[in-house]
């Protein structure tokens, strides 16, 4: 979703100007090369966190061992990061678009919401996934129901 919001700010940019100012393309502007580049940024670092997991996962599936808890809820730890990047890249273009963002019938609009509704799912709410991983960091149990990411039944 990130991306292809990413594709369709990018290519809006040559399109519009910015309100008040005497920018007849947003392209033009200083402020907008350093908000794509941060969106893009983010993007690439959530995709980064993601792949990381999905190798750790494909390795440990093929050796045959359990996966270490720490490495489990590391897992669990990057995928809510990586959707909070997702998140601040979204907002970040949102804010760039302007109010044409509200516009129900902008398809930005649609992924801005979807990202956004995605990313408030309690499997991955950044705060918990962080609070978790601290207490394992910090030798405490994870604090979670039996069963999920632990050993316990």
């Amino acid at each position: 979703m990130a991306k292809a919001m990413f594709e369709m700010f990018a290519i809006g940019t040559a399109k519009r100007g910015i309100a008040f100012t005497r920018y007849e393309r947003q392209d033009e502007a200083g402020l907008t090369h350093v908000q794509i580049a941060t969106a893009s940024a983010r993007i690439d670092a959530a995709e980064a966190l993601l792949r990381r997991s999905v190798d750790s996962l494909e390795t440990t599936a093929t050796g045959g061992a359990p996966m270490p808890l720490e490495q489990r809820i590391r897992i669990w730890r990057d995928a809510g990061f990586a959707s909070q990047l997702i998140w601040e890249a979204a907002d970040l273009m949102a804010g760039a678009s302007g109010g044409a963002i509200a516009n129900i019938g902008n398809p930005m609009s649609r992924l801005w919401r979807d990202v956004r509704v995605a990313g408030l799912h309690g499997a991955i709410c950044t705060s918990t996934t962080m609070e978790v991983f601290g207490r394992v960091l910090l030798g405490k149990t994870p604090n979670t129901p039996p069963g999920c990411l632990t050993d316990d039944k």
